[in-house]
């Protein structure tokens, strides 16, 4: 019997280099029925060496995430494929926010799976509409035997091609990646490489000897670039990597070396169906996918409470309609405007609750940020952040920097600190207690956040005293000078954590939802171009406050007759947000009968971390601290720091430059229970998309010896998909499957 693809195609890279591990869930109390049991784990091994064929694992994500296995009745489908995860599993880096991470544009791909008989191949014809890239890809699978014991990559072969959009009839590139008994082989070629008529070439091949050793090599050219020349070999225990002088590094293939990081997490209810809305509230929506078309181009994208989400190549105007991609049909009238106001309500913990967790805290003398932990007696400097015109970079401090104590502090009259933190919840703030240093019981603020309406801000007058943005016009001269600020000075500074008289408060009032200052300038930067900026997320305000809610004495303590503000006695709490990407910006949907769709905010999440729900090691200081994720749909579960891997040794390090692998910094098991903040009722956890990276062990791999292999030839490619599945059939109706997840029909 042939195995579904995914259990074939999907697991070859994996297969080929490692042995059988890592599938299936990790139960701990965990649901025994339902999607939970069902829905897979999608699993790749990213390595240095495989970086050369990144766009191997990208096409295993592609298809795995088709679902051509449980749709082969010959019928053509539509099924959306986010092609930021597909690119995490190609080997992109990315760093990761709850509303950048929402930021879904989905590829459309027209599938045709087909097995006539049992004794014959499953065929899988995919017509991909690479909207992002412009390009129409055409694949052709043929699968005639699934892995098994003694052929552990089955039999098949995959052809793909691509073709811009703007020269149908010229390819630009073509590929094909096969499977025996005994080899495995991967061959593409691109056309104008460097737009000078050069070409590029990349060529794998594996020859296995039985099922548990074997060598391989990866080749790669690219326009007039140095070629580089790849080779590896394994065994039973370990694998070894290097280049033809045989300068080589050497890894444990034992999953107890390996490190494990999760890029996607299913979120499900004790009896195991998937957990899509917390509130139960029918007046609001978690998500949904949407359609909208222009020039005769349907884009597919995503509308939620961070935003519209669609192809940069969209051009949506405000007025333009988009439609809901369901069995509903319902359309909706898209609205964007500059800018949106947030709502912080806090929430409160303790340091000693947050144990080891990643802070972020920024330098009030010059603005860098320097990453810390609380160790359970004092705060530790673990990196600091430079930035400059090519980016931004964390390395060690050096002997003149050190962690912020309450002593340090309150020596620069900082009367509470700011910080930021994915593990904590975001934004959050300390008061500097007035004596002694802080402790495990002092109490850390973490945000609920909450989007408002135009018509709710339009009644609010807002006090700044820290991080206060300048009206438009100043903004773009910031980004065309970096070193003048983008901030107002409040009484001498920029940053101020402490007590600020209320004169000196900068005064925000709002007309049709866009934030405005005291002499009715905007404070829009929708229209501000970040490409060459160091920070292309966008722009924020710090603390904005109601006066009422944040009077204090010049020593920091509340007075409602105060002559100054303290923004941080305020329980509720605002910020402007404002920049060219979608969620800087408040989009909202508008129904045939004008009422606005309402999107439910992410619901915070809780649970206490341990090694039997986390990859943590026992000695790791977080085990046995709180951690608050972000929930925004099924699969749609953020907070987890991030963290730098060295490629070459694939060692993780708190030191990141522009050669590292942004991972991130642990995982949570199958079966990870947690809570809603506030709730009791518990939901469960399981890995969507995971990533594999070997153990380092230098004195492993004494018998290992690195070995030319023969390479495929571009005869590999004198197939043409396109030639065999024709131009892109028409499908009507919702898509079938969303990023490997069947959709109810």
């Amino acid at each position: 019997m042939i195995n579904p693809p995914n259990a074939s195609i999907r697991r070859l890279i994996l297969v080929a280099i490692m042995p059988t591990l890592f599938f299936g869930p990790n139960a701990i109390g965990a649901p025994t029925t339902g999607a939970y049991t069902e829905d897979r784990t999608n699993t790749w091994v990213q390595d240095q060496v495989l970086e050369s064929v990144g766009n191997v694992n990208m096409i295993m994500c592609f298809m795995g995430a088709l679902r051509p296995e449980i749709n082969a009745d010959g019928e053509n489908y539509l099924a959306l494929v986010d092609g930021d995860a597909c690119d995490r599993a190609g080997g992109g880096s990315t760093t990761q926010s709850s509303a950048a991470s929402s930021a879904i544009s989905y590829a459309n791909v027209i599938v045709n799976s087909s097995r006539p008989s049992t004794t014959e191949p499953l065929s899988v014809k995919a017509w991909v509409d690479e909207v992002e890239d412009q390009a129409d890809i055409y694949t052709l699978t043929s699968i005639s035997q699934g892995p098994s014991s003694s052929n552990p990559n089955g039999v098949f072969t995959l052809r793909f091609a691509g073709y811009p959009k703007s020269a149908p009839t010229t390819r630009q590139f073509i590929g094909a990646l096969s499977a025996t008994g005994s080899n495995l082989s991967f061959f593409e070629e691109g056309a104008n490489y460097d737009e000078s008529g050069n070409t590029s070439e990349t060529a794998m091949a594996v020859t296995f000897s039985g099922t548990e050793s074997g060598a391989g090599r990866v080749f790669k050219r690219e326009g007039n670039e140095p070629p580089t020349n790849n080779l590896f070999a394994y065994n039973a225990t370990h694998f070894k990597r290097g280049n033809a002088d045989n300068t080589a590094q050497c890894f444990s293939r034992r999953e107890a070396d390996a490190s494990t990081s999760v890029y996607r997490y299913g979120v499900y209810k004790s009896d195991g169906s998937r957990l899509t809305d917390v509130d139960g509230n029918a007046s609001t929506e978690g998500g949904f996918p949407i359609t909208y078309s222009a020039q005769s181009v349907t884009y597919y994208g995503w509308a939620g409470y961070h935003g519209v989400f669609l192809s940069d190549n969209a051009g949506i105007s405000n007025g333009d309609s988009v439609t809901r991609a369901d069995d509903s049909g319902l359309v909706y009238t898209y609205n964007a405007i500059g800018g949106k106001l947030i709502r912080n309500t806090k929430g409160t913990t303790t340091l000693g609750e947050t144990n080891g967790q990643l802070i972020q805290y920024w330098s009030q003398s010059d603005g860098r940020r320097f990453f810390i932990s609380w160790t359970g007696n004092a705060f530790e400097l673990l990196s600091v952040e430079e930035c400059g015109n090519s980016g931004c970079t964390r390395r060690a401090p050096n002997n003149s920097e050190s962690a912020p104590t309450a002593t340090s502090l309150r020596a620069s009259n900082q009367l509470f600190m700011f910080g930021y933190s994915d593990a904590i919840g975001g934004s959050i703030s300390l008061n500097v207690p007035s004596s002694g240093d802080f402790s495990n019981t002092t109490s850390v603020n973490y945000t609920q956040q909450s989007t408002v309406s135009p018509s709710d801000a339009n009644a609010l007058t807002l006090h700044c005293t820290s991080e206060c943005l300048k009206p438009t016009l100043e903004i773009e001269s910031h980004v065309s000078n970096p070193s003048s600020s983008p901030y107002e000075t409040v009484g001498g500074d920029t940053y101020n954590w402490g007590a600020v008289l209320v004169g000196n408060a900068k005064v925000y009032t709002f007309s049709s939802g866009m934030m405005r200052n005291a002499a009715n300038h905007d404070i829009d930067a929708s229209g501000v171009n970040l490409a060459d900026y160091q920070n292309n997320w966008g722009f924020r305000t710090g603390p904005l406050v109601n006066l009422a809610d944040a009077k204090c004495d010049s020593q920091g303590v509340a007075d409602p007759n105060g002559t100054h503000i303290c923004s941080n006695l305020a329980s509720t709490y605002y910020q402007w947000e404002t920049g060219p990407n979608n969620w800087n910006k408040l989009v909202t949907l508008t129904k045939a009968d004008n009422s606005v769709v309402q999107f439910e905010p992410p619901t915070k999440m809780t649970l206490t971390l341990s090694t039997s729900n986390s990859t943590l090691a026992s000695t790791d200081p977080k085990i046995g601290s709180k951690i608050f994720l972000d929930f925004n749909g099924f699969d749609s579960l953020y907070g987890i720091p991030w963290t730098c891997v060295d490629p070459e040794t694939n060692e993780r390090s708190q030191i990141c430059n522009n050669t590292s692998k942004y991972v991130p910094e642990f995982g949570l098991k199958a079966g990870a229970a947690m809570t809603a903040v506030g709730g009791s009722t518990t939901y469960y956890v399981r890995p969507l998309d995971e990533e594999k990276r070997f153990g380092l062990d230098p004195q492993g791999c004494a018998g290992l010896t690195l070995q030319e292999v023969t390479l495929p030839t571009n005869s590999a490619v004198s197939v043409d998909p396109k030639d065999s599945i024709g131009l892109r059939p028409t499908v009507s109706g919702p898509p079938r499957v969303i990023h490997g997840v069947p959709q109810t029909q």
